[in-house]
């Protein structure tokens, strides 16, 4: 029985290791060609951008997708999942708001070269890292490994592609960050559609009062 768990237990793990495998080998394979295509200031302020996006996505999550995958029961971690797509939804239009008011002030502070409307992305990439990260969560909670294997090697590749295609023609530090979040979207719609093959958003205030006391402190 130990045996078959252990078994198991590397069986998964070798397919997970083995998406993030292939998916760094693409990235590198495409290397020499994107720093052909983008200069060292246009990559700097896309870390930028992507610095400030990593910091707010906390707030999308409330850092609650990792206590999914520490559930025991399929219907507390599909209340937990539920409760981050309302969560993330929430603090969508709540940045939105900020950026759009506030946006000017946020470029000054943190010295970015960039136009008003473009930081309006920032919230909208945090959206899809939550989701994605959550369903990404739910489906490694519900096994199903292969998917998520085939989900990050195919973000790998539209996100290589889309580099290339909008670094030669000269897109600058927006074809970086256009590159990023178009392969979110896209990864997130792929796990989103295949979670509602197998089960539905469902907002239920009791639930999400259950869900907050209880994982509300989970360690971040």
């Amino acid at each position: 029985m130990i045996k078959q768990v252990k078994s198991k237990f590397i069986v998964n793990s070798f397919k997970l290791l083995s998406g993030s495998l292939v998916s760094n080998i693409i990235t590198f394979s495409f290397f020499p060609v994107l720093t052909r295509l983008y200069t060292q200031q246009e990559i700097g302020l896309n870390s930028s951008l992507l610095s400030l996006t990593t910091f707010i996505t906390v707030f999308f999550s409330l850092q609650l997708n990792q206590s999914i995958l520490i559930q025991k029961k399929e219907k507390d971690y599909n209340d937990i999942t539920n409760l981050i797509v309302l969560v993330s939804s929430l603090f969508l239009i709540i940045f939105l708001i900020i950026f759009y008011f506030f946006g000017s002030k946020i470029i000054r502070v943190l010295n970015l070269d960039i136009e008003l409307h473009y930081l309006l992305l920032v919230p909208l990439l945090s959206f899809n890292l939550s989701l994605f990260n959550t369903f990404k969560n739910w489906f490694i909670k519900k096994k199903s490994l292969n998917l998520i294997t085939k989900n990050i090697i195919f973000k790998s590749i539209s996100n290589n592609i889309s580099l290339t295609l909008f670094g030669y023609y000269s897109f600058g530090y927006l074809g970086l960050f256009f590159s990023k979040l178009l392969s979110e979207v896209i990864s997130t719609l792929h796990l989103y559609f295949n979670f509602r093959l197998v089960n539905k958003i469902n907002f239920k205030l009791k639930n999400i009062n259950k869900v907050l006391k209880e994982n509300i402190k989970y360690p971040t």
